[in-house]
């Protein structure tokens, strides 16, 4: 290069951060030249070299090899403002043999109309767990007021494991190059890339714009090393963690959607329940707020939600007065929370017009999932709302295990039978999971929920046996016959064991009688007269 404040021409043709000279040899990372004077030739610089596949063939003949990585030339000392010469040469510095080749990249941008193109980083956790994923962003930022475009980005994850990325195949994975495109005027355009980190300590990510259809003069490409705060270039660090860091609750409710509506009929007291995972199985709080938030309740640990009083169309109670309620449901998992905006409608109902019951109880879904403890008859309560103020009928309708159970026709309790017993399930699946579908009725409309009720397992405790001979009471009477000793036979039932043994323990009487202790056959001693 040659121009004002240059001493006669200078050469910038060397390796990028190195006094070493641009030549074959010292971007080959194979054996030196036949020529080479083997001081002078440097075979170090194997990150721009690839291997054709010919690195043991002749070296008199062959070319071993090309660059991967551009390479920047930068000279100290230009006068913005001034014109100069640039010379490309290529030359065989050994012998006449065309055994040396190079192509040019011109790094310059097509238009000299000027933008201002930034880059900025960002990743999803600056703590990512061992092993696990880490969503980076990096969004190129137009800020002037033309728009460009051949927009290309360098990447360097290095370490980094990609897993997959939302470009629609325009980021390379093999190059690290993403081909952003066109940045209209004052726009952005923004790549997601989901990627592992592994055990290291440490991840840095550098990302810098390579070219533009339009000149950007306060930056230059392919630099970021030599000038990395230039705003072209933009980087991001990871520090992975042994123990995973905590992950925010999801609300899974209304679809997991950010913000919905629920249209409720007048009357009609409960919602539907709010619903949310937690990646780390953490115990979660619900919570509402917001402008009507005052008219509902929630249960903070199941997230079951209701007006506090039924609604009334005629007679709104919203902020508004307009039958639009709205509030915000929260879950929390004591450190991250989640929330989501609902809007409730509150539609109305002819008066004279019959609306179904709506069975509440258990998330009030047309199918549920209850507990219930063994040796127990107590398995549900059915509980069920109608908008009209009639009358409810519950009934059992339906399902494979309906046989054992009965319910409460005007009450919805839901019992067994019999107790049922962990260690020998009933059911017609044997998986102590009893299944029966229970409805509940106004006399002309219906609702109808389907009950999974799994038994719970308790630890056995002895109980004691039970007398159930001679009436089985406190007391029995006896009246055996003069002359023989046969007085009676006491029977004893025992839920734990089948071996029982029988004994007298008292009466003013006593010494008069015995007792079989393995069949309970009580005699007099003497036959009495």
């Amino acid at each position: 290069m040659s121009g004002p404040g240059l001493s006669g021409v200078k050469n910038a043709a060397f390796m990028p951060d190195t006094g070493d000279a641009v030549a074959v040899n010292n971007v080959n990372a194979g054996a030196k030249g036949v020529n080479a004077d083997g001081a002078s030739c440097n075979l170090g610089n194997v990150a721009y070299f690839v291997d054709n596949g010919n690195g043991t063939g002749s070296n008199q003949g062959q070319l071993d090899g090309y660059t991967t990585r551009p390479m920047t030339a930068s000279l100290a000392g230009l006068t913005a403002g001034q014109t100069y010469h640039i010379k490309l040469a290529l030359a065989d510095a050994g012998d006449p043999a065309y055994d040396s080749g190079a192509f040019f990249k011109w790094l310059t941008s097509t238009q000299s109309t000027p933008v201002d193109l930034v880059l900025q980083a960002s990743a999803s956790t600056a703590s990512p767990a061992w092993n696990s994923e880490v969503e980076l962003s990096y969004t190129v930022k137009n800020t002037s007021a033309t728009a460009t475009s051949l927009v290309q980005v360098g990447l360097e994850p290095a370490g980094l494991t990609w897993v997959g990325d939302d470009s629609a195949g325009r980021y390379d994975t093999t190059t690290g190059v993403w081909d952003a495109d066109a940045i209209p005027a004052n726009g952005t355009k923004t790549l997601k890339v989901r990627a592992r980190v592994g055990t290291a300590s440490s991840y840095r990510v550098n990302g810098e714009i390579t070219f533009a259809f339009n000149e950007d003069p306060d930056s230059t490409p392919f630099n970021r090393t030599i000038f990395p705060n230039e705003d072209d270039t933009a980087s991001v660090t990871v520090n992975p963690v042994n123990k995973p860091a905590n992950q925010p609750p999801v609300i899974t409710s209304n679809n997991g959607v950010a913000a919905a509506t629920l249209s409720i009929p007048e009357g009609q007291v409960s919602l539907p329940s709010v619903t949310a995972t937690d990646p780390d199985a953490n115990a979660l709080t619900y919570s509402i707020s917001g402008t009507d938030a005052a008219r509902f309740s929630i249960n903070a640990a199941t997230g079951a939600l209701s007006f506090k009083v039924a609604p009334d169309y005629e007679a709104p109670t919203d902020a508004d007065v307009n039958n639009t309620y709205v509030l915000q449901v929260a879950v929390t998992d004591g450190t991250s929370s989640a929330t989501q905006a609902l809007t409730v409608q509150v539609t109305n109902i002819a008066e004279n017009t019959n609306a179904a019951p709506v069975i509440t109880s258990d998330g009030g879904a047309n199918v549920a999932h209850v507990l219930a403890d063994e040796n127990q008859i107590e398995a549900a309560n059915v509980d069920a709302t109608d908008v009209n103020q009639d009358p409810l009928t519950y009934s059992i309708s339906g399902g494979v295990d309906a046989g054992l159970f009965k319910i409460s026709a005007t009450t919805g309790r839901l019992r067994f039978l019999s107790a049922p017993d962990y260690e020998k399930p009933l059911d017609v699946n044997q998986d102590r999971t009893y299944e029966v579908e229970v409805t509940v009725s106004d006399g002309s409309l219906s609702d109808k929920q389907m009950l999974y009720i799994g038994l719970t397992n308790l630890p056995d405790e002895n109980v004691p046996p039970d007398i159930v001979s001679d009436g089985g009471n406190a007391t029995a009477v006896v009246q055996p016959k003069e002359n023989q000793t046969a007085v009676t036979t006491v029977l004893a039932v025992d839920a734990n064991s089948l071996v029982l043994t029988y004994s007298i323990t008292g009466g003013t009487d006593a010494a008069l009688f015995s007792i079989n202790p393995s069949s309970g056959v009580l005699t007099f001693l003497k036959a009495p007269d």
